[in-house]
């Protein structure tokens, strides 16, 4: 899938990726909208823990995107064969199952995984 990618500079602390009042998220998620990108991702310091902001800046809960993620069929072409282990590992394995996701139609990302 063709993107581009906008980097966000962000300072290096200690963050609630499941808090969506987080000051980075709050950011990236205006970042989203004021940009009208299609997703933001906030990837930790770590490399492995990352949370997902929707096209309207929300932050999308990881109990919604990871079974979506696990429930596609392209997990399958990524080497770990047990879906659980994928969520434990790198962060930019994450981004690249979300774009593989998403390519599969044109719908937005909170149309998908509806934020309430």
């Amino acid at each position: 899938m063709p993107c581009s990618l906008d980097l966000l500079p962000l300072p290096h602390r200690r963050r609630e990726l499941d808090d969506p009042q987080d000051g980075d998220l709050v950011k990236l998620g205006e970042h989203v909208r004021s940009r009208s990108l299609h997703l933001g991702i906030l990837i930790d310091d770590d490399g492995r823990k990352c949370a997902l902001v929707n096209d309207e800046g929300r932050l999308v809960p990881r109990e919604l995107w990871q079974p979506w993620l696990t429930e596609g069929t392209a997990i399958d072409k990524f080497p770990a064969s047990d879906p659980s282990h994928i969520f434990e590992t790198d962060a930019l394995i994450k981004l690249a199952l979300v774009l593989s996701e998403m390519s599969r139609s044109d719908a937005q990302l909170s149309e998908r995984l509806w934020v309430g």
